[in-house]
């Protein structure tokens, strides 16, 4: 009879101590207020889902219908960037929190995919805290490995993507990154 209400006595422990663990080990949100902005929510950085083409640049007509660069652009960043990004419809001046509006400015392209020379891509970037320019950038990568040209451009846009992700721990006006330096 001891030796039963013993195992009681710990199983009725044990479960006690599970429990405990149980609880210890979920994670507990504190109740935001409303209106308020979270620490984490106040770094978020805002990106346009779409880059803009600047105008004035000559991006091959080809490269624009069959490469998608103004999704691809920010979306590489956003991957980059993990949860410390999401990517909106508009990114503006009047956006509330930390924006990047990027732009592409040129694409060096030619037929043929590796066959006809390497691929480049430059992005200029602007970044604002509450509508305030706080920092700018142009940044250029190049591939030659082949694969056609879209492809080469895209392994370019996510070296990019991590020249970008380590200006933003320290931005400054009209920084050159990667291969513009």
């Amino acid at each position: 009879m001891r030796a039963t209400s013993e195992m009681t006595a710990w199983a009725g422990l044990c479960t006690v101590l599970l429990i405990l663990v149980g609880c210890a080990a979920a994670p507990v949100e504190a109740p935001k207020a409303e209106g308020v902005m979270t620490a984490a929510a106040a770094r978020t950085l805002t990106i346009s889902r779409k880059a803009s083409y600047q105008r004035e640049s000559s991006i091959p007509e080809a490269v624009r219908a069959k490469c998608g660069l103004e999704e691809i652009v920010p979306a590489a960043l956003k991957r980059e960037l993990g949860d410390n990004a999401v990517l909106a419809d508009e990114a503006s001046a009047s956006t509330p929190g930390r924006t990047l509006n990027l732009s592409i400015t040129n694409v060096v392209s030619r037929a043929g995919g590796a066959f006809t020379g390497p691929k480049s891509l430059t992005v200029r970037g602007t970044l604002r805290e509450n509508g305030k320019q706080v920092g700018s950038f142009t940044a250029s990568r190049s591939d030659k490995y082949g694969g056609g040209a879209c492809l080469m451009l895209r392994r370019s846009i996510d070296e990019m993507a991590g020249d970008i992700k380590k200006w933003l721990e320290s931005p400054g006006n009209e920084d050159r990154l990667g291969e513009a330096k």
